[in-house]
């Protein structure tokens, strides 16, 4: 019965830890003090590939004080007109939650669309205004069950600590603590029932 108990409760924690976003930076990308080009190419970070069609990863030491988009970390810029494309390596489902963009460069307020894919191909949209001041932007919790996001408009995009989770539907699904502690009670009440039977 304590095996019993024991399993319960370390099943509960690993299921809890598989829905724990991620945070994905931009960190050691490019080398030191440097740029990293990307022309239709990308790369994968923490399992979330990043497809663009002209951009760059900067690092938080190359050239201070020549972009406005400066948040003391290395950083990615999508200056193309083109359209910059998230995934999940082996296409697998996932949400997205938040992370922090603006201008890399100081040109005024211009609009980009978000366009997140659902397993189904149907979409959801937000359309963001650059600023040169950074900014996040916390989705709502539709932004789930994605194939992939796609960012398109005008260039001078800068972006930084994406926050996702691995998860599918694991934003619309975390239990509360009260849910929790029900499920405790409704195991123990188990355990009890259980017990007094043999």
């Amino acid at each position: 019965m304590k095996t019993t108990v024991l399993a319960s409760v370390l099943a509960l924690a690993a299921a809890q830890a598989c829905a724990a976003p991620v945070t994905v930076g931009f960190e050691n990308i490019a080398n030191a003090s440097n740029v990293t080009y990307y022309d239709n190419s990308g790369f994968t970070n923490q399992s979330f590939r990043f497809l663009l069609d002209h951009g760059h990863v900067i690092d938080s030491a190359y050239a201070p004080g020549a972009y406005a988009f400066n948040n003391g970390s290395d950083w990615l810029m999508h200056d193309s007109s083109g359209v910059m494309r998230i995934s999940r390596a082996g296409d697998q489902l996932f949400a997205l939650s938040q992370f922090d963009y603006g201008h890399y460069g100081r040109t005024g307020a211009t609009s980009v669309t978000l366009t997140g894919f659902y397993a189904d191909n149907s979409t959801i949209t937000e359309v963001l205004t650059f600023t040169d001041s950074i900014q996040t932007l916390a989705l709502s919790s539709a932004w789930n069950n994605l194939s992939r996001v796609q960012f398109a408009g005008s260039g001078n995009q800068a972006y930084d600590n994406f926050v996702f989770n691995r998860e599918a539907a694991a934003m619309a699904t975390v239990p509360e603590p009260a849910s929790l502690a029900l499920a405790g009670l409704a195991l123990a009440g188990v355990l009890v029932v259980r017990r007094r039977r043999s």
